[in-house]
């Protein structure tokens, strides 16, 4: 017996690997490993089709075509196949065939079921993470991105993540400080979140937030993994609804006030009309009432527009878009923040801070908008979108 021949029977009869010899696609021998993959002795195996025998898997190549042209000596490359006993799981085989002569051939069935479950597993991962809304990245200790995926690089601006390698995640906040402080509290308990302003690549900022941890790669290497979702919008959000409790706050207050208020002017308004019903008043004297009486009614037009802001008053929307624009200075980005908040006036002493106020309140209140454009010293433009009713108000 050569050694060639010693090492065959020994990967025969000690192998890992389930083989069978074939003769015109039927069986004349199998090995142990095989007749315990298939749960048959190989009495009952031999002249039966080895086709019969095997399934081909429903994710690869093979076919029952393809494995009877095998077993019958064309030549192929592995394919795999699906065998199952009445004692056992179904197994993944990887099948191969080699030519022994005489019309015989050596077939090769290597248990591939744990791979292949990996690499779906694997498979279904990385599509999971490619897929995500939300982005993913990974750096090594020396803060080098070692992979993103597709979301991350849209969120920051980059096209692949060749272009990300080699940039620093300081260079992707707005702050440098920002990621130097996540490490470091990273090194101190092993993960954080953290809310942060974000630079693009072109330089635009915007809100994240993100959730980063300490890990090990497949070498035992330490590495940073974590995850960012863009936050802006619900960031303005959370403003704008911040602004509204603090308008329904301050409307609540003001229709508090108002109430007491108007319930004081109308003695004030009464006992004026008296006094100038009195016919022998002075010129000066009823000069003086009537400025009083002026001053009472603009107090009182005041504490309308308050009672109206504070009760949400309803009134009939019939425009659909009114421009209002004015030439002077522009408005200031501080005063652009606190444009439609109570009680915020850029007039000093002489504005009272609830026009606009009342005018958003109003605008909204109909399911409309008002767009504020001021740069420089080009003027103020106020823009009112209203929906538009399809009948006409009624005359009052």
């Amino acid at each position: 017996m050569t050694r060639l021949q010693s090492v065959g029977n020994a990967l025969w009869a000690n192998g890992v690997h389930g083989m069978a010899v074939v003769e015109d696609g039927r069986i004349v021998d199998v090995n142990e490993v095989l007749m315990a993959w298939l749960g048959v002795s190989a009495d009952e195996l031999r002249n039966r089709r080895l086709v019969d025998l095997l399934t081909p898997d429903r994710r690869g190549s093979a076919s029952p075509t393809t494995l009877d042209e095998v077993a019958h000596g064309k030549e192929h490359g592995p394919l795999d196949v699906r065998v199952s006993s009445p004692h056992e799981t179904e197994r993944t085989l990887s099948l191969s065939s080699l030519a022994l002569g005489d019309d015989h051939r050596l077939v090769v069935l290597e248990d591939v079921t744990c791979q292949r479950r990996v690499g779906r597993e694997l498979t279904q991962w990385r599509t999971a993470l490619e897929t995500s809304l939300n982005g993913y990245h990974i750096m090594d200790a020396s803060g080098a991105f070692v992979y993103a995926n597709r979301a991350f690089l849209d969120m920051w601006g980059y096209a692949t993540l060749d272009e990300l390698r080699g940039t620093s995640l300081g260079e992707l906040c707005a702050e440098a400080e920002t990621a130097r402080g996540m490490v470091e509290t990273i090194e101190a308990h092993g993960q954080t979140t953290l809310e942060f302003e974000a630079r693009k690549a072109d330089g635009t900022l915007f809100e994240v937030l993100m959730a980063a941890r300490a890990a090990q790669d497949e070498r035992g290497s330490k590495v940073y993994v974590a995850t960012s979702l863009d936050i802006s919008e619900q960031r303005r959000l959370r403003g704008e609804i911040a602004h509204l409790q603090r308008v329904e706050a301050v409307g609540a207050l003001a229709a508090s006030v108002a109430h007491d208020f108007n319930n004081m002017l109308s003695p004030i308004l009464g006992f004026t009309d008296l006094l100038l019903a009195d016919g022998d008043l002075r010129e000066d004297q009823r000069r003086q009432l009537d400025q009083v009486r002026v001053a009472a009614e603009r107090s009182r037009d005041l504490t309308s527009q308050l009672l109206a802001f504070g009760r949400k008053q309803v009134i009939r929307p019939r425009f659909g878009m009114i421009v209002v624009s004015d030439t002077g200075q522009g408005l200031s980005a501080e005063a652009r923040e606190h444009l439609f908040e109570p009680f915020f006036t850029t007039k000093g002493k002489f504005g009272t801070g609830l026009g606009l106020a009342s005018v958003q309140g109003i605008v909204q209140q109909h399911g409309g908008r008002i767009h504020v454009d001021s740069a420089g010293d080009t003027g103020t433009t106020f823009t009112l979108y209203l929906p538009l009713t399809k009948t006409a108000p009624k005359a009052t």
